[in-house]
């Protein structure tokens, strides 16, 4: 019977495969070692599945390395000068935000020396008129000035100009224990290589059956 036919077979009766694993109850060394034959033939029957597809997987994945080298190539530059314009606008947006920041404060400022004025104004009136007492609660009064907001002069753009935080980390020694992440690679390279035997604090060692 030809490895095509074998792995045909083997797929029909995947079903077949689980239903007698999941059926199986080891109690005696007769079953155990019946259990064992099943799953060396299983391992055979894997091998043969594998090889069959090996030359399909392969020019399947030669074509996919293809087509996705080629579109990379072709989308380089589109991506970077998307990148670039994106770049300069969001730099234009910034700028923008800062001049109306700039203005908004020039504009408070302005209306806080007016409304000083006018209550120094207020105030010597009330003193000329012979109010003292409402002179002095004239110059403790806060300024009334309303706050200042500039409308935003960038025009709507179609293109979506996303900001987000990031970070980099300038002393590892000195970040809180809270954000560390325990090296899963190194530790479990330890615990293979010495089978356990090597006890690291907040970690359990143990066995698994593949």
């Amino acid at each position: 019977m030809g490895n095509d036919v074998v792995v045909l077979e083997t797929e029909k009766k995947a079903v077949e495969f689980v239903e007698r694993a999941t059926a199986m109850q080891i109690t005696d060394n007769k079953v155990y070692l019946a259990a064992d034959a099943f799953c060396v033939g299983l391992k055979e029957l894997e091998k043969q599945i594998i090889d069959h597809h090996k030359d399909m997987k392969e020019k399947a994945w030669a074509a996919h390395k293809a087509a996705v080298a080629a579109e990379t190539k072709a989308l380089a530059p589109v991506v970077e000068a998307r990148k670039i314009v994106k770049g300069k606008m969001g730099a234009w947006e910034d700028q923008q935000a800062e001049d109306r920041r700039q203005e908004e404060e020039r504009l408070r400022k302005e209306a806080e020396k007016k409304a000083a004025a006018e209550r120094e104004k207020q105030a010597k009136a009330a003193l000329k008129a012979g109010d003292k007492e409402l002179a002095k609660e004239i110059k403790g009064a806060p300024l009334a000035v309303a706050p200042v907001v500039l409308p935003d002069n960038v025009p709507q753009a179609r293109t979506v100009i996303q900001k987000r935080w990031s970070f980099r980390i300038t002393n590892p020694d000195l970040v809180p224990r809270e954000y560390a992440k325990p090296d899963e690679v190194k530790i479990g390279g330890v615990i293979r290589a010495t089978k356990g035997t090597v006890k690291i604090p907040g970690v359990e060692a143990f066995e698994v059956t593949c």
